[in-house]
Formats: structure tokens, C-alpha cells, sequence
């Protein structure tokens, strides 16, 4: 499911503000859960860590081996 997550959060990343909610409705659950979520993908490695000061993440070296 993360890296569902993580994929999801990658391809929307490039329509702006408001990806949480954008990935809320997608996959029907509350922005809380979703923010979750991506700093679940962030800490296993789905995602790139979070930059401090800076939004958005790259693939993380377990999506990139899949």
C-alpha cells in the first residue's frame, strides 16, 4: 500500500497545493491518515526524506528497485 502511496503522491506532486486532499479523495481517507501515510513512505523509504524548508519528495531507493 505505500508504495501505491508513494507513487500516487509522485504523479500528483506536479499539479501544485493541495496534495493531500487530491490523494484524500483519491483514496478515500481523511488528510490526517494521508499525511500519515507519506511519512510512513518517507521513514521505509518509498519516498525521499523530507527537505526542511522545501515541499515534495523524489523516489525513494525502495521504489526505485521495484
Amino acid at each position: 500500500m505505500l508504495e501505491d502511496v508513494a507513487r500516487a503522491y509522485l504523479q500528483e506532486a506536479a499539479n501544485g497545493p493541495g496534495l493531500t486532499g487530491r490523494l484524500a479523495t483519491k483514496f478515500g481517507r481523511p488528510e490526517p491518515t494521508v499525511r500519515d501515510w507519506i511519512g510512513t513512505a518517507r521513514r521505509r523509504g518509498f519516498l525521499s526524506p523530507g527537505q526542511p524548508g522545501r515541499r515534495g519528495a523524489g523516489p525513494g531507493p525502495r521504489l526505485v528497485d521495484r
